[in-house]
This record gives structure tokens, sequence and C-alpha cells, in this order.
């Protein structure tokens, strides 16, 4: 045990380096599996406990639990013949760098939470702004997905009506402010809807 209760060092090492080689089998090998799970519900679920164990198992334990139980019941998103939904972005370099983002654990709220992840963030989003030929006083934020990209676009557009200070007072009660409304085709993704009613509009 570490100092800090958690996995010593050198273990945490060489389970890491066991389960590094396991993912580049898997990355290697994914064409090999069927594209979608093979399974009947509720497979996955027999196989775990019903109750919370009351201590830890080893790693090997985990891993062994991984290759049995879990890769299973796996889409594989990574398939060559995966064509649902959206791209695969776990690229080698993607998923080292979540390993790196992993260790760090920070929270990049603001500046001051994490400088490094601010800055790094502000100069490819400005990378990406040249790439695609915008204007030099365009700027973005990265988000993790369409929900929180609708919901945070849908409040930016409330927040710019004029005269409607919705930060400052409020929406409920005031007969000041008019009905909201968002208009959008059929195509629109469902967070589009769900970022509205969030948003009272």
């Amino acid at each position: 045990m570490s100092n800090t209760g958690d996995m010593p060092s050198e273990e945490f090492r060489k389970k890491g380096h066991e389960l590094v080689d396991w993912m580049a089998d898997y990355l290697r090998d994914v064409g090999k599996y069927p594209v979608l799970a093979q399974i009947e519900p509720g497979d996955i679920k027999k196989q775990l406990p019903d109750e919370p164990p009351l201590k830890g198992e080893n790693m090997s334990e985990i891993y062994r639990d991984l290759d049995k139980i879990i890769m299973p019941g796996m889409t594989h998103w990574n398939h060559p013949r995966f064509m649902a939904y959206f791209n695969s972005s776990a690229s080698g370099p993607g998923i080292l760098a979540e390993m790196v983002a992993s260790t760090f654990n920070i929270n990049g709220m603001l500046w001051k939470s994490c400088p490094s992840a601010t800055e790094l963030e502000e100069v490819t989003l400005n990378w990406l702004r040249q790439m695609i030929g915008m204007p030099e006083n365009y700027w973005g934020i990265i988000y993790d997905g369409a929900s929180s990209s609708s919901l945070h676009a849908i409040a930016a557009a409330r927040e710019n009506l004029p005269g409607y200070r919705l930060r400052e007072k409020g929406m409920a009660g005031r007969k000041d402010v008019k009905r909201l409304r968002l208009y959008a085709s059929e195509h629109a993704h469902c967070s589009v809807d769900k970022g509205a009613i969030t948003l009272g509009v």
C-alpha cells in the first residue's frame, strides 16, 4: 500500500504494462470480433455479484473478468465494420492522451484550477479556427459531447437577447419577458430538445 492508500507505484507500473499490452492486442484484433454483442439482455448482470464486494479483487482477477464477462457484451465501436452513430475517436495517440489526462486528474473549470489545461485548450482551438478558415475573433471551448454543447449554445443564445438580463433577473414571474421559442428542423439532435427544456425555452 502506498502512503496515499492507493496501489503501490511499482504494482501500478506492472499492471499498467499488462493492461497496455491487452489494449494493444485488442486494437490489433478488433476486426476479429462480431461488431455487436452476441448475448441476451441480462447475461452480463447474471455474472456479476448481487451485492457490493467487501474487499477489492486483485488486478489479475479484474482483467480475467474483463475478458470473460465484459468483452462478450461489448459493441465494438472501433471495429472496421461499425457504421452506427458516429466515427470512432479511439486512436492510439488519443487513448494515450486519455491515460495522461486521467493521471493528472484535473478539473479545467477555470484558469486557476489548471492553467495548462486552460491555455492548451485555447491554443488548440485557435489552431482549429485557422484550419477551418474562421475569422480571428472566433474562439471556443471544448465540450465532451453534443448534449452539453447544445445546452450551452442555447444558453449563450438566450443570454444574448437584448434587454432580458436573464442571468441577473431570471425568467420566472417576469411580465417583461416574452415567451422564448427555439426553431430547429426535425433532424436536430435530441440534445437540442433537452437543452431547451432545461433552460426554460
